[in-house]
């Protein structure tokens, strides 16, 4: 029974010998081989970082303009248009009980400094924040017109700058226009909701395409673009063309199909043409594709 057991032992322990080298053998195999190309990398699953229109995000949209309304005592205020997809204030209703105004700053119903209305602007926008699609401490002041008409009402104009990279496409755009006793006589916000998260999504995209590469991906391509008298022309773009590589950007895409969202692409903004008559090309750094040609 003793030589039995024993043999059994040492018949065990030659088995588990023989099964750790066999998977330490595969370990090391699977060490050594090079990474499937058909497997999504860490840079390219999560792209293009997406927002994705829904309900939830209309609600609180309307329920910030209901809130804005209420506190200025304004009464049955209809609601305003909304953007497509991130449901930011497009334009104020045309038919509005009272106007909307800005927080009163001093003793003063109108401002006696520019240093009040911009301390108004920041008030308001805090307060409006949802509506807008912005938080205040993202946006920069990029332009102030005064007196734009005759009752000297002023028009300022604010840009979303949440990435690492400027944003394009018409977006993260904020227009406020006030006259001097604090009427709100334009609202309107191109700005992207929930920008903290993409922020965090878009940090871990890395571009795929250099400065060189991106020019060298552009021979060939054509694209639609429209032209100044508004009519659409299409252009294939070739090797010898002279180009202008700008910086890379952050560009939302409008996604129709499906669910209606927008695709946040990393690209370079090209100049194509003599400078005096450059178009703009935008061509994604990660896939290679021109993904817009804006005049």
């Amino acid at each position: 029974m003793g030589i039995i057991s024993q043999q059994a032992k040492r018949l065990s322990l030659s088995a588990f010998v023989l099964t750790a080298l066999a998977l330490l053998v595969s370990a090391c195999g699977a060490a050594s081989r090079p990474p499937d190309p058909a497997q999504p990398r860490a840079d390219v699953s999560a792209y293009p970082v997406v927002f994705t229109g829904s309900e939830e995000r209309r609600e609180q949209a309307i329920a910030a303009w209901q809130a804005l309304v209420r506190d200025q005592g304004i009464l049955d205020a209809p609601l305003p248009e909304f953007q497509p997809i991130t449901a930011t204030v497009r334009a104020l209703p045309t038919q509005l009980a009272a106007p909307l105004r800005l927080p009163k700053i001093g003793s003063e119903a109108t401002f006696a400094t520019e240093e009040e209305s911009r301390e108004a602007l920041r008030r308001f926008i805090s307060s409006a924040n949802a509506l807008l699609g912005v938080e205040a401490q993202e946006l920069s002041l990029v332009e102030h017109k005064r007196a734009v008409d005759g009752d000297g009402a002023q028009q300022v104009r604010y840009q979303q700058r949440p990435f690492n990279y400027p944003l394009r496409g018409g977006y993260g755009e904020l227009t406020i226009s006030f006259t001097p006793d604090r009427r709100v006589i334009e609202l309107s916000s191109t700005g992207i909701p929930d920008a903290t998260r993409l922020e965090r999504a878009l940090d871990q995209i890395r571009p795929r395409l250099t400065r060189e590469q991106a020019v060298a991906r552009l021979a060939n391509q054509t694209f639609t673009h429209t032209d100044a008298a508004g009519q659409p022309q299409t252009r294939t773009l070739r090797a010898g063309d002279e180009t202008a590589v700008r910086e890379l950007v952050v560009y939302p895409v409008i996604e129709t199909s499906g669910t209606p969202r927008l695709e946040l692409r990393l690209a370079w903004e090209i100049a194509v043409g003599p400078t005096s008559a450059a178009q703009i090309v935008y061509l994604d750094a990660a896939t290679g594709e021109i993904i817009a040609a804006p005049r």
